[in-house]
């Protein structure tokens, strides 16, 4: 027998990976890269993702890297929108 985890959020303990975790993380990156692509005219936006995994930030952590996003928020570490703004500010000053 075999046992193999199998989670989106990726939070099983003592195993490095799950079956979902690595579908779940290409879904999210065809879809920033698709509203990327869409958005490319625009400017000075701001687009939020959310992604699931309840209280694992794995997810968010790890599509935030992939995607090429500015930051990543993730539930073990307490946000608000206001933290989001102030990010926008910041890179704003930046460009």
């Amino acid at each position: 027998m075999c046992v193999v985890p199998a989670t989106i959020a990726n939070n099983v303990p003592g195993c490095d990976l799950s079956l979902g975790a690595d579908t779940a993380l290409n879904q999210i990156c065809e879809a920033c890269d698709d509203l990327k692509h869409s958005a490319f005219s625009v400017q000075n936006c701001v687009y939020v993702v959310e992604v699931g995994g309840e209280k694992c930030g794995y997810l968010a952590t790890l599509a935030g890297i992939t995607s090429g996003a500015d930051a990543a928020y993730i539930k073990e570490e307490k946000f608000t929108v206001r933290d989001i703004q102030e990010r926008r500010g910041q890179r704003q000053h930046h460009h």
